[in-house]
Parts: structure tokens; C-alpha cells; sequence
């Protein structure tokens, strides 16, 4: 499993390309100015991925979000909005992670996942 960089990472995201078997150090959707006004607009799949620190923290995410056997060590989701289908499935967050204040307009899977620790859901808004 190799590391790619964000620049690449964007670039895929942005042809609507599904992510497979790489590793992420710091990715965060919101500093490095891919999002559009804080709005992500294309479907994203990533699989059998790794991340040090993934923030998607105060975006919108127009489309669906997928993550399938992937492994998150910190992951920050604070006052998200999925306006399309959230999927997580078979995936591990190693530490803390926070999904509080955020809404889910469309369906929300999260099946055979993993939270080594506290998970906050706390005022997040369920429509799906």
C-alpha cells in the first residue's frame, strides 16, 4: 500500500475516480481548497485505504461518501452534511471520532465497523 499525496488524491476525486489500497498521512477536504465553498460535489469511493488523519469537518457533501475496509486512526466529522448516501462498511477508527452536528439528508450504512473508542453522534440529524 503506497502513500498518495492530496494533490493526487483531488485530482481523482475530481474525475469521480475510486480510490484503492493507498495510505493517507493528512487529509483534510476544507484547507486544501478542493471543495466548492465548502461544498463537495462529486461521488467518492474509497476502499481498502488507510488514514493517519482524515478531517472532513464543516463540508457538504453533495453526493454519496463510501468507505469500504478502510482504516481510520483519527477522524474528525463535526458539522457534516451528506446530502448523499453515507456507506461505511467493515472500516476501523482507531481513536475518538466525532460525526456530532452534522446531517444525514439521504440513507446513512454503516455495517461490521469498528470504533476502538468514544464515537460522538451526539445532535447529529438523521432524515435518511
Amino acid at each position: 500500500m503506497e502513500f498518495l499525496s492530496e494533490e493526487i488524491l483531488f485530482a481523482l476525486i475530481d474525475k469521480e475516480l475510486p480510490i484503492f489500497d493507498k495510505k493517507f498521512k493528512t487529509i483534510d477536504f476544507r484547507k486544501n481548497g478542493f471543495s466548492n465553498e465548502e461544498r463537495i460535489l462529486n461521488r467518492i469511493i474509497f476502499e481498502n485505504c488507510r488514514f493517519d488523519y482524515l478531517d472532513l469537518g464543516f463540508v457538504t457533501f453533495e453526493n454519496s461518501l463510501t468507505f469500504k475496509h478502510c482504516v481510520i486512526k483519527n477522524g474528525f466529522f463535526h458539522s457534516v452534511h451528506f446530502k448523499g448516501d453515507l456507506i461505511i462498511e467493515n472500516c476501523i477508527f482507531e481513536k475518538e471520532t466525532d460525526f456530532s452536528c452534522g446531517e444525514i439528508y439521504s440513507s446513512f450504512t454503516l455495517l461490521k465497523t469498528t470504533f476502538n473508542q468514544y464515537v460522538d453522534f451526539f445532535d447529529t440529524f438523521f432524515n435518511g
